[in-house]
């Protein structure tokens, strides 16, 4: 039984923003670490896949987007060493136990499919039919979508680049005339204030704790 109104666990709306705070700092870390956009998009995707496996109450997101973008990284080739992660001021043994635990969570199961990437494939079958489209408004597009919804968990990549590149009825029939899904109708989370998200963060820091106090012991 938690003890007092501040360990009371967040409603689902409350989860969602700190859900989203924590993937708009996914993107923020991958900037500071200079990591490519399709890197970015890999460490949400195992952040969200990640979450459908545990609770807030299990680990603390702020941690485990560290973890995902470490994995991330190595998914991509990039490789990100222990010095470089230091800019995240992040304990070094507790990212490789996260670490572990978020390959287990995903059964080992890494193959992953980023829409930057299938947007740019877009790109090189329209060749010069394109009409001089703005393929950095459909990577912005593609970056919304990603970070303030769910759509890397239900969409494919190729699905979701070709939303965000909007193409014209021509370029639909040179290519094959394939359905374009409306990711318009997703709902996109709310953006909240830092204060918002400190004080649902630290509601669930508190509920975490008491969770852990009163588990039962494993058998």
């Amino acid at each position: 039984r938690l003890g007092n109104q501040a360990e009371v666990p967040p409603s689902l709306e409350e989860a969602l923003l700190l859900m989203e705070f924590h993937r708009e700092r996914v993107e923020a870390v991958c900037v500071a670490l200079g990591l490519q956009a399709n890197t970015m998009a890999a460490a949400l995707w195992l952040l969200g896949r990640f979450y459908l496996c545990y609770s807030l109450l299990d680990f603390d997101p702020k941690h485990v987007m560290l973890a995902a973008v470490l994995v991330a990284s190595k998914v991509d080739g990039h490789h990100l060493t222990m010095k470089e992660m230091a800019v995240t001021k992040a304990d070094p043994t507790m990212l490789m136990d996260l670490e572990v635990i978020l390959l287990e969570a995903m059964d080992f199961d890494l193959a992953f499919y980023d829409p930057f990437t299938a947007a740019y494939a877009l790109r090189c079958l329209l060749g010069e039919a394109d009409g001089g489209r703005d393929w950095q408004a459909v990577e912005e597009r593609i970056k919304r979508v990603i970070v303030y919804s769910d759509a890397l968990l239900l969409y494919p990549a190729a699905k979701i680049a070709l939303w965000a590149t909007r193409p014209t009825a021509k370029e639909l029939q040179a290519l094959g005339n394939v359905p374009v899904e409306d990711l318009g109708h997703l709902p996109m989370a709310a953006q909240g204030n830092l204060d918002l998200y400190k004080a649902i963060d630290r509601r669930v820091i508190l509920c975490r704790q008491a969770f852990q106090q009163n588990k039962p012991p494993s058998l």
